[in-house]
């Protein structure tokens, strides 16, 4: 996963179904990795399970005060245990994708540092 600086954009997530976000325009048909300082990556199917996303999370938020994980349509309660299991020194919030989009959302336009882990249903 490479992440990507979109250059002097405020990253906001504009649109979600099932199968895309839309991201200041652009539309993205895969999982994403987004946070507040402007980087977004692509995640493929394969980083897309319980330890995978632990790894990912883990790693990619030393700057974040939340980081949140939407894991799908609706919340994957196997996968909300399994992540929360391993959360104990770190900020993770879980949640249906829907749910972190707008949290996120929220969040970034209050100033505060955000992450997310963004999963579509495919």
């Amino acid at each position: 996963m490479d992440l990507i600086k979109e250059s002097g954009l405020n990253l906001m997530i504009s649109y979600y179904d099932e199968r895309s976000f839309v991201i200041n325009g652009k539309e993205y048909s895969t999982n994403l990795y987004i946070n507040s300082l402007d980087h977004i990556a692509s995640m493929d199917k394969a980083e897309s399970n319980s330890n995978t996303i632990i790894q990912k999370a883990i790693s990619l938020n030393s700057v974040d005060e939340i980081f949140l994980i939407g894991t799908g349509a609706s919340l994957n309660h196997d996968m909300m245990i399994e992540l929360l299991s391993h959360s104990s020194n770190y900020p993770f919030e879980v949640m249906n994708t829907a749910s972190a989009v707008r949290t996120f959302n929220i969040v970034k336009s209050d100033g505060r540092k955000v992450s997310a882990i963004l999963l579509l249903n495919h």
